[in-house]
């Protein structure tokens, strides 16, 4: 069986991308291949920082690869945290200056509650809560590049509902699923997720 490189270590991950491609591929994460890479995701796009991650991991392997970049565009801060949602706190108090994330009030808790405040902040009385979580999914082997898309709309609450999933999903309201991807499951959220998407797209062009 052909030999898949996913470029992640999380073993959820791969099993899910496992599944999806129904036994076409042996997934292996970085570790199971025998290399660790801090790749550093330089793009504007999640389709540039998906691209670069594959390759990374292509060019280390020699092996086919799939990496997935992605993150949540809100409206109205056009289109933030966008790429940077992972990192969106560090950045904006960063480019201030400013010393709260490490020091004192809210902004000390983890890097992810960091985010998720710094956001909600962002929208204090703002209308328009519109949001979307974004994902692209790219494959890279010795012959092609493939890209996959994935989206899933929803708006901002005022605040957390609920602690399952992980990052923005607290303030996340589905409009598909109707409630706070905070207090959904696993298996409904996944049912329309963002990466299942961009990997169902990659799949039908593989």
């Amino acid at each position: 069986m052909q030999k898949l490189i996913i470029a992640s270590n999380n073993k959820d991950k791969i099993a899910e991308i496992s599944t999806m491609l129904k036994g076409r591929f042996l997934c292996l994460s970085m570790t199971q291949a025998g290399f660790n890479l801090d790749i550093e995701e330089t793009g504007t796009t999640f389709k540039e920082n998906a691209l670069i991650k594959a390759k990374a991991c292509f060019m280390a392997s020699g092996l086919p690869s799939l990496a997935d970049d992605s993150g949540l565009e809100v409206e109205a801060l056009n289109g933030e945290p966008g790429v940077y949602s992972a990192e969106y706190a560090s950045r904006h108090f960063e480019a201030l200056n400013d010393n709260r994330l490490k020091t004192v009030g809210h902004y000390s808790q983890n890097m992810s509650d960091a985010n998720v405040d710094l956001v909600l902040e962002k929208m204090q009385n703002q209308k328009n809560r519109n949001a979307k979580f974004v994902c692209v999914m790219a494959y890279v082997d010795t012959n092609k590049e493939l890209f996959g898309f994935g989206q899933t709309k929803g708006t901002l609450l005022n605040k957390k509902e609920g602690t399952a999933g992980f990052g923005y999903d607290p303030i996340f309201f589905s409009s598909e699923l109707n409630i706070s991807f905070g207090k959904t499951t696993p298996q409904d959220k996944n049912s329309v997720s963002h990466r299942r998407r961009a990997l169902e797209e990659l799949v039908a062009k593989l």
